[in-house]
């Protein structure tokens, strides 16, 4: 209510109504933020008897809720998605920047030339099912695949004496 009634009437649109409710409280159902619009609306309506243009504007919130509360919370998943995918990327940086620090650590044979292939890595392109993403180097791997054999077999040595 006090939305409607404190910012400039061209401020409010049914957007605008429904976006400042849900920021309020994201998980609002959609019949239960329409009995709160619409009594606010009503409510409202009182301030703004002698203007006819907010009074227009006002009822298109109700008329137009069902396009705005979808179009509202189709925002609010896209940017959830985006933080989402950002945060994943962010990890998997960190996994790598990990993965590179335990590997300059190491003494292994292998150990450099897996550093040396790993900085060429474009990191951007590495997904979550990838296990290097998680820090996992296998055998089946390209980085492992293409060392030099004194590498390849410093690398698959504690493998081959589980064997």
């Amino acid at each position: 209510y006090n939305f409607l009634i404190t910012f400039p009437i061209e401020y409010i649109t049914p957007f605008s109504v429904i976006n400042e409710a849900m920021e309020y409280d994201p998980s609002i159902q959609q019949e239960e933020l329409r009995e709160i619009v619409t009594r606010a609306v009503n409510e409202s309506a009182d301030t703004y008897f002698e203007d006819s243009e907010a009074l227009e504007r006002l009822n298109r919130i109700c008329t137009q809720f069902n396009d705005a509360f979808e179009g509202v919370r189709s925002v609010n998943n896209v940017q959830e998605a985006k933080l989402k995918i950002n945060l994943n990327k962010q990890k998997i940086a960190e996994n790598i920047g990990d993965l590179k620090t335990k590997l300059k650590r190491s003494s292994s044979d292998h150990a450099f030339e897996l550093l040396e292939r790993l900085n060429s890595l474009p990191i951007k392109d590495l997904k979550w099912n990838d296990p290097l993403a998680s820090q996992v180097i296998s055998d089946e791997s390209k980085l492992v695949q293409n060392l030099e054999e004194a590498s390849e077999k410093s690398f698959m040595e504690p493998f081959n004496k589980m064997q």
